[in-house]
């Protein structure tokens, strides 16, 4: 994959987690606002592939203990994506 590919597919990926959140778990949507700003604050910010990927990472860490904490209100058991490595951002499934 080449990293225009990956980028999408991190937009994917959390497009997916924060849509099953506000769909399915309403009561985590505070934690999406409340999450620290993934991208630098500097001038001529440029968000990268880790920064994508941490912030999947974050996402997919506040589901996935919700649903360990709450397996009542797990509605499905449908499981996560794997995140990237941050080894050069490869995909687990590709290593």
């Amino acid at each position: 994959m080449n990293n225009e590919e990956i980028e999408k597919d991190l937009n994917l990926k959390i497009l997916k987690v924060t849509m099953t959140i506000k769909e399915q778990y309403p009561e985590l949507s505070g934690f999406l606002e409340e999450m620290p700003v993934t991208v630098p604050s500097e001038g001529n910010v440029v968000i990268t592939l880790e920064n994508l990927s941490d912030y999947y990472e974050s996402l997919n860490f506040i589901l996935s203990k919700y649903k360990l904490n709450h397996p009542e209100r797990s509605k499905t058991s449908s499981s996560l994506v794997r995140p990237y490595s941050n080894n050069n951002l490869i995909h687990p499934m590709m290593e």
